[in-house]
C-alpha cells in the first residue's frame, strides 16, 4: 500500500493542497507532507479513514479514487504519471512563496493593499473565509501554469 502516491494522485486530480486536506480531515499537515514526500511510508488506518472522510467533503469520487489507488501496485503509479519524487517543485512550495511575498513587501515592490486585493480572488469556504492562504493559492496557480492547463484551478 503506497499511501503517499495515492494521496499525491488524488491531491493533484482534485487540485487540493496538503493544507486544505489537513483542514478537511483533521490529519496534521506536516504528517500529510511527510507521507506525500515519502519520508513517512505509511499511516495508521484511523488517519487513512480521516483522510478519506476529508476527501468525501470535496467529492465522494475522490474518496473512492483514494481507496482504489491504495490497492494499486507500484507500476500503476508509473502508468498514471505519478513521478517517484514529489510533483510540486521547490519554487512552488507555499513556504517559499511566503518568503518571496515577505521580501517583496520589504522592498516595496508590492503593497499590503495589493496583497489584500489578490486574496479576494481565492475561492471561499462556505463560511466565506478563504479556502487557503495567498501563498498556497499562488502555489496552485504556478503548478497549473507549469502543467500547461487552460482550466481554472479548482479548490
Amino acid at each position: 500500500m503506497n499511501v503517499g502516491k495515492a494521496l499525491l494522485l488524488v491531491l493533484s486530480r482534485w487540485n487540493l493542497t496538503q493544507y486544505r486536506l489537513s483542514q478537511l480531515s483533521g490529519v496534521n499537515r506536516a504528517v500529510i507532507g511527510k507521507v506525500v514526500s515519502g519520508k513517512q511510508p505509511s499511516l495508521m488506518w484511523d488517519d487513512i479513514e480521516k483522510l478519506a472522510d476529508g476527501l468525501a467533503k470535496v467529492d465522494p469520487l475522490a474518496t473512492a479514487a483514494f481507496y482504489e489507488a491504495l490497492k494499486q501496485p507500484e507500476q500503476f503509479f508509473h502508468t498514471a504519471g505519478i513521478p517517484s519524487q514529489p510533483e510540486i517543485m521547490e519554487r512552488e512550495k507555499s513556504e517559499n512563496i511566503e518568503a518571496v511575498i515577505t521580501t517583496l513587501l520589504k522592498l516595496g515592490i508590492v503593497t499590503p493593499d495589493r496583497l489584500e486585493e489578490c486574496t479576494q480572488s481565492i475561492p471561499k469556504n462556505r463560511n466565506g473565509s478563504p479556502s487557503m492562504s495567498l501563498a498556497e493559492w499562488i502555489s496552485v496557480n504556478m503548478q497549473w501554469e507549469r502543467l500547461g492547463t487552460d482550466e481554472e484551478p479548482e479548490t
